[in-house]
């Protein structure tokens, strides 16, 4: 009969001899799911006996998570600023990037005064972008896309789940299409950006468990700049400003795609002082 404090230390110590990042963390929030706690009753009752069916469990997910299963995928959710989301295969896992990508549109937002009306984000996903949004403004029409039907499904219980129904999830191809003759204050975008030549050598737990077309165009990663920096005088109002991911090495690139548009841009360092967000307006 092991204590719980017992099987964290165990269980953290075989993922580390297996390689994974993060060991502890994702040892945590393993019991958490399986004895149904908050991570800090694990430390309130450190000194607890566990049955042997749930350490059955709890092994069995520790051997999943070894052989590079997402801890997101074995529990079923992931946090995103304070929202608890479903996610699954059919989703790209939110990462802290993308809430530094939301915290940036509200700083600026806030710093401004603006309230805006109507917001959209293309690619939702698991709906965490448009979610966030919509609840800080409750009061703004959110319209949030994607290609996969089966991502809007998840997305779309999310936004039940935290009672955003000021959502509209539509189906849509932005590569081929667009809301034609709407405007929005706020466009939010995640897109693929991955190069294709990059995508092989992604680690295992990433390319194996999460959708293809969330992580690479399929081509050099700039797909969906050169579609936004073509579309975006139709979709951004007088006032609007947008919002992208980009991932790394490619700030100058996206930049020199926009120079030729009627947008001024500029880039923004995440945590890791990498370049990861490019805003803009009209110039």
């Amino acid at each position: 009969m092991k204590q719980l404090a017992e099987i964290l230390e165990l269980g953290t110590g075989y993922l580390e001899k297996n390689h994974i990042e993060e060991a502890r963390l994702k040892m945590q929030l393993l019991m958490c799911h399986i004895l149904e706690m908050r991570k800090i009753d694990l430390y309130v009752h450190f000194e607890d006996v566990l049955a042997e069916d749930k350490l059955s469990l709890i092994r069995e997910g520790m051997k999943n998570i070894a052989r590079g299963i997402p801890i997101q995928h074995l529990i079923g959710n992931t946090d995103f600023m304070g929202y608890i989301l479903d996610v699954s295969s059919d989703v790209l896992i939110p990462r802290s990037e993308t809430e530094e990508l939301v915290a940036k549109a509200i700083g600026d937002l806030e710093e401004n005064g603006i309230i805006p009306n109507r917001i959209l984000d293309i690619g939702t996903g698991s709906g965490c972008i448009a979610i966030a949004l919509a609840n800080k403004y409750p009061n703004a029409e959110v319209l949030a896309l994607d290609v996969s039907e089966a991502a809007l499904a998840v997305a779309e219980n999310n936004a039940a789940r935290h009672g955003a129904d000021n959502i509209v999830f539509v189906q849509m191809d932005i590569l081929k299409e667009f809301p034609d003759g709407e405007q929005f204050d706020i466009v939010t975008s995640n897109p693929p950006y991955i190069p294709v030549k990059d995508y092989a050598e992604l680690d295992s737990v990433v390319k194996d468990h999460e959708p293809k077309g969330a992580l690479t165009d399929g081509g050099d990663g700039l797909a969906f700049y050169r579609r936004f920096a073509e579309i975006f005088d139709n979709l951004l109002a007088p006032d609007g400003k947008f919002y992208l991911e980009i991932g790394f090495g490619q700030a100058e690139k996206i930049i020199n795609i926009f120079s030729v548009t009627k947008f001024a841009v500029n880039v923004s360092n995440d945590m890791l002082k990498v370049p990861r967000i490019i805003s803009g307006k009209w110039k």
